[in-house]
């Protein structure tokens, strides 16, 4: 199952003999046939997998089809389905994190270690959500057994690929160090959360360069500029 699924069950119960015993079967569908919205789920076995440039929920948003981004007045706006920059909203753990210029303030739409799940919802969402766009992310809760992780996520020139409209790659080095630790709340001799309460914890950070600018301006020789070019 995936956050804010509708789905229908029907449960047939006949009427039988006192000595008759009635039972039933439920079996989740697979297919979401009581709305018309447009949805896209990834979970975090698949953002673990995902190349990506930038450790961000929103850079996996624009991967679905009919999600653009762009820029307007400095700041990134988000368009689903061919909506207007101010008709989406961004949620975490049903809780809205969407700004006045309807772009996410929350960290967690910046680092990926804590994020359970992401969904994308367009084109028909239900009178629970009042924009055409809906950016729903899931975060991680701890379990019964203690988990954790460590991580660089490390890029540099030699691993980026060259912009065709460019001569060459751009050039930096940027590390995006963190981990994560989840579990039981568990206190000696006190308490033991095994099976009711848990904890996660994650940290993220981003070191590195900015990209270096390539480009030089140039002029002419002087021969050339008065029309000698038998230097070429």
């Amino acid at each position: 199952h995936t956050p804010r699924d509708s789905r229908r069950l029907d449960i047939r119960v006949e009427t039988g003999a006192v000595e008759t015993t009635v039972s039933g079967q439920a079996r989740a569908t697979l297919i979401e046939t009581e709305t018309a919205r447009i949805t896209d789920t990834r979970d975090a076995a698949l953002l673990t997998r995902l190349p990506l440039n930038t450790r961000s929920p929103l850079t996996l948003a624009i991967q679905t089809a009919g999600v653009y981004s762009g820029q307007t007045s400095s700041v990134s706006t988000y368009r689903f389905a061919g909506s207007r920059s101010n008709q989406q909203d961004f949620s975490v753990d049903g809780i809205s994190i969407a700004a006045r210029d309807s772009s996410a303030i929350s960290p967690q739409m910046q680092y990926l270690e804590s994020v359970q799940e992401l969904r994308v919802d367009m084109a028909n969402n239900t009178a629970e959500f009042g924009a055409v766009g809906q950016l729903t992310v899931i975060s991680k809760a701890g379990g019964n057994r203690v988990t954790g992780s460590l991580f660089d996520y490390y890029s540099s020139t030699a691993f980026r690929a060259r912009d065709p409209f460019s001569l060459t790659r751009p050039s930096s080095v940027v590390h995006q160090p963190g981990g994560s630790v989840g579990g039981p709340i568990y206190i000696p001799k006190l308490y033991n959360g095994k099976d009711r309460s848990f904890f996660f914890f994650t940290y993220e950070t981003g070191r590195g360069g900015g990209t270096a600018n390539t480009w030089r301006n140039t002029y002419a020789p002087a021969g050339w500029r008065s029309g000698d070019f038998s230097s070429v």
